[in-house]
């Protein structure tokens, strides 16, 4: 009698769903949303706040740096200077010469320090003696805001420049600062009076002190006597023949252009003691006094009747 075989007992398996088990990652987000909905009120506000931070710092990092460049240039067709005076000439182009010398062309109106890089570019153009405001508009446009350097004379000097050999002239303003001889033609420069100083020497760049005292004094005392240089017929302004050889205290000759001479004394604001003040000597000049006055005496009259006009 033969016992039947045993069958092998059949195992049930599972089949693994496609893709993977995706139970742990759906409890991993279960969770990050859980704890976002059962976070305090502040959170809410962390991330944007934090967003908003780093937005910024971004943009400044690499924002200004790369796209303001690009769309926020600063062009310089909008920039309006205060208007310009009739003794600077029209070949003059100050923003152009800014350009050449300084990295102006470079800025962004982005850029925080904008103004005051304007500002520091302009300041450095001798015509220009002060930068008083700069203002960026909407739109790009930039008010500068100056006060100019104003030329009262031209000093004679000898030049040894490869360009030029022999006599030359360079402009001043009233402290002596040089201004740029190159924008003065022939003709600029005969509307202006003289300063002749023996041996004098071209020490100073256009935008910077002329380097000599003696020029110094004489473009103060030019400052004075422009104005009426054409109504008197002025020409020059020398040293007088009887300066100190030490030459510590300065007078000076007015030419005019007739021929005639005067004394006119020391600078104005200079004055040795007793020498009457440079307004009233200009006020003798006034009355058209023959050659060879010395104001410094012809001008002790006018102090004395101007002393009793004001005691009465």
């Amino acid at each position: 009698m033969t016992k039947p075989s045993a069958k092998p007992a059949k195992t049930s398996k599972a089949k693994a769903p496609a893709g993977g088990d995706e139970r742990p990652l759906r409890r991993v987000l279960g969770f990050v949303i859980r704890r976002i909905a059962t976070a305090p009120m502040a959170f809410a506000f962390l991330w944007p706040a934090l967003l908003a931070v780093g937005g910024y710092w971004a943009w400044q990092q690499w924002g200004v740096e790369h796209v303001g460049k690009q769309f926020a240039r600063l062009e310089t067709s909008e920039i309006h200077l205060t208007d310009r005076p009739d003794y600077i000439p029209e070949r003059v182009d100050l923003t152009r010469e800014v350009l050449e010398s300084t990295a102006l062309g470079d800025l962004s109106l982005l850029d925080r320090q904008v103004s005051a890089r304007i500002a520091q570019a302009y300041a450095t153009n001798a015509w220009i003696e002060q930068v008083l405001a700069v203002r960026v508009r909407s739109g790009g446009a930039v008010d500068v805001q100056v006060r100019y350097r104003r030329p009262v004379a031209m000093v004679r000097h000898w030049s040894r420049h490869a360009d030029v050999q022999g006599w030359a002239y360079y402009p001043v303003d009233p402290q002596g600062i040089v201004l740029p001889p190159s924008a003065f033609t022939a003709e600029d420069a005969a509307a202006y009076l003289v300063i002749n100083i023996p041996e004098v020497d071209l020490r100073g760049t256009p935008g910077f002190s002329c380097g000599d005292s003696r020029v110094t004094a004489a473009a103060n005392l030019a400052a004075v006597l422009a104005p009426y240089r054409r109504q008197l017929g002025l020409a020059a302004i020398e040293l007088h023949a009887e300066n100190n050889p030490n030459q510590r205290f300065l007078a000076f000759d007015i030419v005019m252009q007739s021929g005639r001479r005067m004394v006119w004394g020391s600078a104005p604001g200079e004055e040795l003691q007793g020498e009457p003040a440079a307004k009233y000597k200009l006020q003798a000049l006034l009355q058209s006094p023959p050659g060879g006055t010395d104001l410094r005496v012809a001008a002790v009259p006018v102090v004395h009747r101007a002393a009793e006009a004001g005691g009465e």
